[in-house]
């Protein structure tokens, strides 16, 4: 139920235009559920547990503990953790944030999530070998293909990180740099008074603050 949810959440905040016209809503969901539901159909054949075990082997191998990795270093290191503690006041409140506890979360977020995760990592892809279930070893081709799935939960990372570099590059004549500091403009609150509000909090000149696309 949670990977449906996820899916049609991500499409639909892709593709705007679905969300606002019912019919076409109820129509990407009910593809989306279709699809998935195909998809898992050989869950429940007699070879059911054989492929369960093979997804749960795989699809929440290395890769998984490498994404929480670059989700802590992009938070912490290059957004700025002050940023997104003054994000978080916005949402919780200023009397949690500003409280000595609040700051274990900072070092946490800053170093150990980062370095145990990735030592995780190493560790996990190391030591990945061909599947075993009581004496039944999975073929080959099932170790490689398991090993590209593994990959597939990073592309999305991967190629959107690749085509941002590209679109700076060669398109907008961007300096890469860019990429790596807040960009306030255009991640901010969907509602307009929290949206003015982050850009005071955040200490932006008044000049800089362009009411109007509020």
């Amino acid at each position: 139920m949670t990977s449906v949810e996820i899916t049609i959440t991500s499409i639909l905040d892709f593709f705007p235009t679905l969300r606002s016209r019912g019919l076409y809503k109820i129509s990407a969901i009910t593809i989306i559920c279709l699809v998935q539901f195909i998809a898992s159909i050989n869950f429940s054949l007699q070879s059911g547990t054989y492929w369960i075990e093979f997804v749960d082997y795989y699809a929440g191998n290395w890769a998984v503990f490498l994404i929480g990795a670059l989700e802590a270093i992009s938070i912490s290191w290059f957004y700025g953790l002050n940023n997104f503690k003054k994000d978080l006041s916005l949402m919780i409140g200023e009397k949690i944030t500003n409280s000595k506890l609040f700051y274990g979360w900072f070092v946490s977020w800053f170093f150990i999530c980062p370095v145990y995760l990735i030592t995780l990592t190493v560790l996990t892809f190391i030591n990945t070998k061909p599947l075993e279930i009581g004496s039944y070893v999975y073929p080959r081709w099932a170790h490689i293909l398991g090993l590209l799935m593994s990959f597939s939960t990073l592309s999305g990372s991967l190629f959107w990180a690749v085509w941002l570099i590209i679109r700076n590059l060669f398109i907008t004549k961007e300096p890469v740099i860019n990429l790596f500091k807040p960009d306030f403009d255009n991640w901010k609150p969907v509602k307009k008074s929290d949206q003015i509000r982050a850009k005071i909090i955040h200490g932006l000149p008044r000049e800089e603050m362009n009411f109007e696309k509020f």
